[in-house]
């Protein structure tokens, strides 16, 4: 009996099973370094590779992560040690970006005073750290000015709405008109 075949036979079978493991290994090695280090904690608000959501569980090979639409993610800890992590919930509070568009003609510091106004009247808009309102940009038709208040994670969307849709209230009770960005108005 030749057991140098059979010495040949288990070396390969060995290497193939360290192959089919070495996915899984990095995964718990990965698992502990995240259960360690603590990049992000169950209920932070990440983003990795262009997928973003809030954390549900952090288990041993992989992260649960669930969509702002409510899909749960299922991410294997070796991406995540080896991806750039972006925690939203690490500071407590994140900066909300509007964009509203004012016509050339209208008065920025009295459309500036009104966004003022409406971001100190809507509900889970953060006094600290202070909010931003500037112009942006100047566009082919129009102002672009940007809203730039500080939320807590949890409200974004809450607070995105709410602000666009108290923005375009008083905008209207101001007598503001909207611009597009094909130059047309609509009055008040």
């Amino acid at each position: 009996f030749d057991t140098s075949a059979l010495v040949g036979i288990l070396a390969a079978a060995g290497f193939a099973i360290g192959l089919a493991l070495q996915g899984g290994l990095g995964n718990f090695a990965s698992g502990i370094i995240i259960l360690i280090f603590k990049p992000y904690k169950v209920g932070d608000w990440i983003e990795l590779d262009q997928k973003f959501g809030k954390v549900e569980e952090i288990q041993i090979f992989n992260t649960l992560i669930i969509t702002p639409g409510q899909k749960t993610l299922v991410v294997p800890n070796g991406q995540i040690t080896e991806k750039i992590v972006t925690n939203y919930s690490k500071k407590g509070h994140i900066r909300l970006e509007v964009f509203v568009a004012m016509p050339y003609e209208e008065s920025f510091p009295k459309v500036k005073a009104i966004i003022e106004t409406v971001l100190e009247q809507t509900d889970k808009i953060l006094k600290h750290p202070g909010f931003l309102v500037g112009i942006e940009s100047y566009e082919s038709h129009s102002i672009k000015i940007g809203v730039k208040p500080f939320v807590h994670p949890d409200d974004y969307w809450e607070v995105t709405y709410a602000l666009n849709q108290n923005i375009k209230a008083a905008f209207s009770a101001n007598k503001i008109n909207m611009a597009y960005s094909e130059g047309i108005e609509i009055g008040r």
